[in-house]
């Protein structure tokens, strides 16, 4: 469970089968959808079709920023 009360969860799927399945927890859940380049404090980047590039810059310089 995250601070904010939500709890989030990260779902990837790449198939024909993915409405279906979204349908399904449509009617179960409230879904959003988004982008996920900012996903628990991480920046997440798709830089080609099989590199993608996660960083916690944003969070070390918050924790940096904190102990000053």
């Amino acid at each position: 469970m995250h601070e904010d009360g939500f709890l989030y969860i990260e779902i990837y799927v790449d198939d024909e089968e993915s409405e279906l399945f979204l349908g399904l927890l449509k009617e179960k859940f409230k879904i959003t959808f988004g982008s996920l380049e900012n996903f628990l404090e991480m920046q997440i980047k798709c830089q080609s079709y099989e590199a993608i590039f996660v960083s916690k810059d944003a969070y070390m310089k918050k924790i940096l920023k904190s102990s000053t």
